[in-house]
């Protein structure tokens, strides 16, 4: 076949793929490249041209790159190489390949795991593993760790834990014979560390919030000498960042899944492209750890808030001074009020607060079990926020037939109406004392929206509505 500059190469869209990734990062060498490719013969093509473009790079961009970026195109080369030598084979090989592996044993990679009750890092994840075991799933989870002293760890829900660095990505997801590949909010530096495996094994991401989104929206988690300080460091971030979600979104054979169409708009805006092969599937609610229960008239005296004092988006401060505005009404020692939690702020924030007999503070992290029974002894959730993809801890809350207050800004309101709930105007503590206050001075305003919050989570965030779905997407990947 002639290949004049009327015909394109006939390269496979994997080729392709790999093509548009040099070319992305390469651009000020497209136009040549490009034009090179196209005088080629294919047949030569397809037997020197990894060798061909190798030497191109190390001979006119070696001494401009970083070493970082020079990793990146070795391992586009090896993988490269390793796509053409098998050109000769059936068109099924890479298919045969991962029929070989276990389809039913999933690699999971995320940042945080809960190995002890009481832990909170990574629960959204943790939520989902009895729900894939049960569907007849191997789970295992790697955490990216430098500092580990264990590499193999078993957590409290029996799940096998690695700890491990991200160069060990493969060599783990070979250890547990992966099949499927898992991947909760994508860095670029898992990305690039994980695209050599997602030649082999069917991969699914979920985009959670920090790792699709720009650091200014949470400017209020700096202080002024953070930013100055950081700030450009943090600005360089948003663009590696940037880049790993702009591949990820157009890779039509990557499932991605958002936690809320909020955070699909979020990361697709940062990103700049449209996530091809995506849906939006919340964090599962599971009425088994949060069962309902119906509420008392006088429960709705008893108000808890579990917040996160560490960060300022948990808005641990809006918190305190909606109590302090509650103080003020003339039944506020009827109340009883819990408050659970730790973080840098804790002190600061709960300091007015300590003068209350009737507001119990507690220091300390809790599990879904001790959860669970605070969420049953109260009546109503103050829970505000600055930032949530999802809110989990409303969802938890009205499972149990708690009532939310909190805040309507970014995901909350897909999670909470005034049908099941109160919601404030963002940075408004006088208007969750308000909510809070016709919730106590109306009874049966409270115990309908107790029901409907029941509700509304039941057919929005249940195993079916959610995990159930993820199922299904694995299930996909092994026919």
């Amino acid at each position: 076949m002639d290949s004049d500059g009327d015909h394109q190469p006939n390269f496979s869209e994997v080729e392709l793929k790999l093509l548009e990734d040099f070319a992305f990062r390469i651009n000020n060498e497209v136009s040549e490249l490009r034009e090179e490719v196209k005088q080629l013969r294919i047949d030569r093509q397809l037997r020197s041209f990894p060798s061909w473009l190798a030497k191109r790079i190390k001979s006119k961009i070696k001494s401009k790159i970083s070493n970082r970026t020079k990793n990146r195109i070795k391992l586009y080369l090896n993988g490269l190489t390793k796509l053409l030598s098998n050109t000769n084979r059936p068109l099924t090989s890479k298919s045969s390949s991962a029929n070989r592996k276990q389809k039913n044993t999933i690699l999971l990679i995320s940042h945080n795991y809960p190995i002890n009750i009481g832990d909170y890092g990574g629960l959204p994840i943790a939520r989902r593993i009895p729900f894939y075991k049960a569907a007849g799933y191997n789970v295992s989870v790697f955490v990216p760790s430098n500092a580990r002293l264990k590499e193999k760890v078993v957590a409290s829900d029996g799940t096998t834990v690695y700890f491990a660095p991200l160069s060990k990505i493969e060599q783990t997801a070979k250890r547990v014979n992966a099949g499927q590949l898992a991947i909760h909010s994508p860095t670029p530096e898992i990305y690039a560390s994980s695209k050599k495996v997602m030649l082999d094994l069917s991969t699914h991401v979920w985009i959670h919030g920090f790792e699709a989104r720009n650091w200014r929206e949470l400017i209020f988690d700096f202080s002024q000498e953070e930013i100055a300080s950081i700030g450009k460091q943090l600005d360089i971030t948003n663009v590696e960042r940037q880049w790993a979600l702009s591949e990820l979104f157009t890779n039509t054979e990557i499932n991605t899944i958002f936690v809320s169409e909020f955070m699909r708009s979020v990361a697709e805006d940062f990103a700049g492209n449209k996530a091809t092969a995506s849906q939006v599937i919340h964090n599962v609610i599971d009425s088994n750890l949060f069962p309902y229960s119906p509420k008392s008239e006088d429960m709705r005296m008893n108000i808890c808030s579990i917040r996160n004092f560490g960060k300022r988006n948990y808005a641990t401060d809006l918190m305190s001074r909606a109590i302090l505005g509650l103080s003020k009404k003339p039944w506020f020692s009827e109340l009883s009020i819990e408050i659970y939690g730790d973080g840098q702020y804790f002190e600061k924030d709960t300091a007015p607060l300590r003068l209350f007999e009737n507001v119990k503070l507690h220091r300390r992290f809790i599990g879904a079990k001790d959860l669970r029974e605070v969420f049953a002894r109260s009546g109503i959730a103050l829970l505000p926020t600055r930032w949530d993809s999802q809110g989990m801890l409303n969802g938890e809350a009205m499972s149990s037939g708690v009532v939310p207050v909190s805040n309507a800004v970014t995901a909350i309101p897909e999670f909470i109406s005034e049908a099941e709930g109160k919601l404030a105007d963002p940075e408004n503590s006088n208007q969750l004392a308000m909510g809070i206050s016709e919730l106590i001075e109306n009874s049966e305003q409270f115990l309908t929206k107790s029901l409907s919050a029941k509700e509304r989570v039941e057919a929005q965030c249940s195993p079916e509505k959610t995990v159930h779905r993820e199922i299904e997407l694995f299930e996909k990947s092994r026919l």
